[in-house]
């Protein structure tokens, strides 16, 4: 495996939590990284729950997706709600997580430590059962042979709309593409048009 990379919008609560628990797990070797489509800063819970169990996230930053050197990585893993998740254009193997967003839970401080203590579990499950699969970095020929908290992300159908800058909308998914990736999309679309 190249390497791995968790990605979500704020870059501050899961898919650092994810990254600091993967570098934990994951053998030497394997790079991990995380990052977000829309990027604030890593939450101070996080930082204190995964202190708990022995993993320090304290250097950690948050990051934009275009920071990420994308040649080092073959798998990604989104954690963000369903219309949210931004979709990285290449070949690589995309697994979808559905882990509740600590970040947003409201109420007392001991409630939200309580919501980024249960991410932090599910997160270290889902890692520990990739790794136990070693399916990190392959591309599975049959994609149901994967374990069940492993979910390809599908991909999304045509109509999307134009939004500023270099990124494109689809309205029936709310997932976010680059304009080369729609480009190829379409292009795909088209030959198989054509061939059919």
């Amino acid at each position: 495996m190249k390497g791995l990379l968790f990605l979500c919008v704020a870059n501050s609560a899961r898919s650092q939590m994810a990254e600091g628990i993967a570098r934990a797990l994951l053998p030497q070797g394997v790079g991990v990284w995380s990052a977000g489509s829309e990027p604030t800063a890593v939450r101070a819970e996080a930082v204190a729950v995964l202190r708990e169990v022995g993993i320090d996230i304290s250097g950690q930053r948050a990051k934009r997706i275009d920071a990420v050197l994308f040649d080092r990585i073959d798998t990604v893993v989104t954690l963000c709600g369903g219309n949210a998740c931004p979709v990285l254009p290449g070949t690589t193997r995309s697994l979808h997580w559905e882990i509740a967003d600590p970040a947003v839970v409201e109420g007392t401080d001991a409630a939200r430590v309580e919501a980024f203590r249960s991410a932090r579990d599910e997160l270290r499950s889902h890692i520990a059962e990739l790794v136990a699969a070693g399916r990190f970095g392959e591309r599975p020929s049959d994609p149901q042979a994967a374990p069940t908290c492993l979910s390809p992300l599908t991909r999304p159908e045509r109509a999307p709309l134009r939004v500023p800058g270099t990124l494109l909308l689809n309205r029936k998914w709310g997932v976010r593409r680059s304009a080369v990736e729609e480009a190829l999309y379409e292009l795909t679309q088209q030959a198989l048009d054509f061939a059919a």
